[in-house]
């Protein structure tokens, strides 16, 4: 997981460090270059870059998704950190947890449901 953030914190870094005012088109996604549709998660970097300008609802508006990855991306490596300096799994505890709880039926058809309805959206606002 912490290796996972990490690689997030890089890409959104070189993301802002090389952005511009105007997209420059390049798609890094291989879903949609491959069939020029936009994938479900198409936008997410451009999410948290708006959000780290302090434009929430922008954010909102490009992906929804972008919010979850954002939290993740600074919780995460603090609650890993938290759990070695206490020597605990905390972490690892709540990861099994949640991942039992998305295995329920009640839980994954609607999660599934929403995450088809944000790739129709993207797919509707030409992302």
């Amino acid at each position: 997981m912490s290796a996972l953030s990490f690689v997030g914190y890089v890409w959104i870094g070189f993301q802002l460090l090389h952005s511009t005012e105007h997209y420059d088109g390049f798609d890094f996604c291989l879903f949609k270059n491959l069939t020029g549709v936009p994938c479900p998660s198409c936008g997410i970097t451009r999410s948290i870059i708006q959000l780290y300008h302090g434009q929430f609802a922008e954010a909102i508006l490009i992906n929804p998704i972008g919010l979850i990855a954002a939290f993740m991306l600074l919780v995460i490596p603090i609650w890993i950190g938290y759990d070695v300096v206490r020597g605990s799994k905390s972490m690892m505890i709540y990861y099994r947890m949640t991942e039992r709880l998305i295995q329920n039926r009640g839980v994954y058809f609607p999660l599934i449901a929403l995450l088809l309805l944000n790739w129709y959206w993207n797919i509707e606002k030409g992302l």
